[in-house]
């Protein structure tokens, strides 16, 4: 039985905005990334490989909450059919289903994650409704879920439903290092290029603000000073090495 037209587009709204916009290599590697600096090795457990796929889900998710939003600022840009009308429609359902699942998955393992997930989305569609059309409002809002979806593994990691500075820090300090990494990577990123170094600093800074002792602070000049030097020279990859020597530094602090 030949599928109806219709199922037909709606089934090719989603592959083709899938085969545009998502590098299967890049997403992994993003999540590992985010994966290692959210959780301890300590706290390494069976159950981290099914939160390991949950991140990979929540990721792709919002990375197609974001283009759907984006999509008039997208106008005229190649491999965006998501700016199409009926295909943003179309693809406005599938997140909608997607944003449920999450939700029903959140639920399952805590009331209070399910909570945070439901005002995260919340807020984050009010931030869009209010600064979509500002140029600097434009480039930060996608970087939002990384901090949160940071303080999400953090959160369910604790048996004490408490929120600190050991949530609340590293969280922030994700946000400003990939305002660094896209300010060093993207030239139409809002925040310039010249600033990096500030956001670079103040990251660590953050990090070695969760324990500070003589090795800690070794730790922080020795890998932020490399990052820097790379990046003052403008060597090859220099954004890749400091998310690198970022994510180093966050694990090795957890270890001192």
């Amino acid at each position: 039985m030949p599928i109806p037209a219709k199922l037909r587009f709606v089934s090719n709204a989603l592959t083709t905005y899938l085969r545009q916009r998502i590098q299967p290599l890049w997403l992994i590697i993003l999540a590992i990334f985010i994966f290692l600096f959210s959780r301890p090795a300590s706290e390494f457990k069976t159950g981290s490989f099914i939160s390991f796929v949950l991140l990979m889900v929540f990721l792709l998710v919002f990375r197609l909450y974001d283009d759907l939003m984006q999509a008039d600022n997208d106008q005229g840009k190649p491999d965006r059919s998501y700016t199409a009308p009926a295909e943003r429609k179309t693809l406005f359902y599938y997140l909608i289903c997607f944003f449920c699942l999450l939700l029903g998955i959140a639920f399952y393992v805590s009331n209070y994650l399910a909570l945070f997930f439901f005002c995260f989305i919340t807020v984050n569609h009010l931030l869009y409704l209010l600064f979509i059309t500002n140029k600097t409002g434009a480039g930060l809002l996608p970087l939002l879920k990384y901090p949160f979806v940071c303080f999400l593994l953090q959160f369910s990691d604790f048996s004490a439903l408490t929120i600190g500075e050991h949530i609340v820090l590293p969280a922030l300090s994700l946000f400003l290092a990939f305002v660094a990494f896209e300010s060093m990577e993207d030239k139409t990123f809002p925040i310039p290029i010249k600033y990096s170094c500030f956001w670079q600093v103040f990251s660590f800074i953050l990090i070695l603000a969760g324990k500070v002792n003589g090795l800690s602070i070794l730790t922080f000049f020795l890998l932020l000073s490399l990052s820097l030097v790379w990046n003052f020279f403008n060597m090859k990859g220099y954004p890749y090495l400091y998310l690198l020597c970022f994510l180093v530094f966050r694990i090795l602090i957890d270890q001192l």
